[in-house]
């Protein structure tokens, strides 16, 4: 979620210019060392959730998902709704069907595009919750493991070379069995189920790094040969940031969590402050706007993209472990 607040007070990454090159070098390195965020969210879905079936069955599962994610998003599209009338950020839908259309497009609060797909993911959970059965967990295993990697070779990898070199890829060569971002929640429940060996991990390490730096330098490099904003090696289903997102997540399955939270009470903490990453997430963009009025830092000053982010989160978690305790607010702030 920190990665994820980082990236949104990075804005200036996506306006190239050369009067701002310096500043905007620096935010590509922001841009690049956080864009595992968002993918990890969605590996983290099919690492708790794809064995639902083994606590309960699916209408149960259904109105979970709907009670702690989808009340939440309608009440702080909500929220945000009128929060941007009331300060002239927008004009007032004209009526019931433009509130639904700027609600299904993301019109209302723009880093909430995450929802859409996270709730195509869940409608997908109860074929691939099958796939989880604990008693053909070895020969379904193999199958993910085939479906990711022909997801990977023909979505992932091809795409994006053929793009860097001028090729025109046709998309109709997919695996629409993990198409859009379902290779994230796969990918996030086999890696929490396999235990690498070390050389295994180092070369995941290696690969991810490997991605880290080809998108840093291949962005660098592409544009300042064309003098604009080159994205051929962006979206976060192309292959740097799905070996930097595997990477990242092998790499925080493996930390010796017990030996740095040692007591119950740190153990407490960290769970209390992982557990407010959704509520920090709902809240992030109003404090965003908030530092904006009484800062007015330009974005590109090193204070706005490196001291604030932190600042926000700390300020956000605050704000979501306060109204956690008020009576109801749980229903929309989980």
């Amino acid at each position: 979620m920190l990665g994820v607040v980082f990236m949104h007070f990075n804005g200036i990454v996506h306006m190239y210019a050369p009067s701002i090159e310096g500043p905007w070098r620096q935010s590509l390195v922001v841009e690049c060392v956080f864009y595992w965020a968002v993918p990890i969210f969605f590996m983290i879905s099919g690492a708790t959730l794809m064995g639902y079936r083994e606590r309960y069955d699916t209408a149960t599962f259904f109105k979970k998902r709907a009670l702690r994610v989808v009340v939440p998003w309608l009440a702080w599209s909500v929220i945000c709704l009128v929060w941007k009338v009331a300060t002239a950020q927008m004009e007032p839908p004209m009526g019931p069907r433009t509130f639904v259309n700027m609600l299904l497009n993301n019109q209302i609060e723009v880093v909430y595009w995450f929802f859409l797909p996270l709730f195509s993911i869940y409608l997908c959970m109860p074929l691939l919750s099958l796939l989880a059965d604990p008693a053909r967990a070895r020969r379904n295993e193999r199958v993910m493991w085939y479906a990711v990697g022909v997801t990977f070779v023909l979505v992932s990898l091809l795409p994006c070379l053929c793009k860097s070199v001028g090729i025109r890829w046709n998309p109709d060569l997919g695996f629409p069995m993990l198409a859009g971002y379902l290779i994230f929640p796969v990918l996030g429940y086999l890696l929490s189920r396999t235990e690498f060996t070390r050389a295994q991990r180092w070369a995941i390490y290696a690969l991810g790094l490997f991605g880290l730096a080809l998108r840093f330098f291949g962005t660098l490099v592409l544009t300042d040969a064309g003098g604009k904003l080159d994205e051929r090696l962006w979206e976060y289903t192309n292959f740097p940031c799905v070996l930097l997102s595997v990477a990242v997540f092998v790499a925080a399955k493996n930390i010796p969590w017990d030996r740095l939270f040692r007591t119950a009470r740190a153990r407490r903490g960290l769970a209390s402050v992982a557990g407010a990453s959704f509520g920090i997430y709902l809240v992030h963009m109003i404090v965003f706007w908030g530092f904006q009025q009484v800062t007015h830092l330009p974005e590109t000053s090193p204070v706005w993209r490196w001291a604030m982010p932190l600042l926000a989160y700390a300020v956000c978690l605050a704000i979501v472990l306060v109204l956690k305790r008020v009576p109801g607010v749980r229903r929309i702030l989980p």
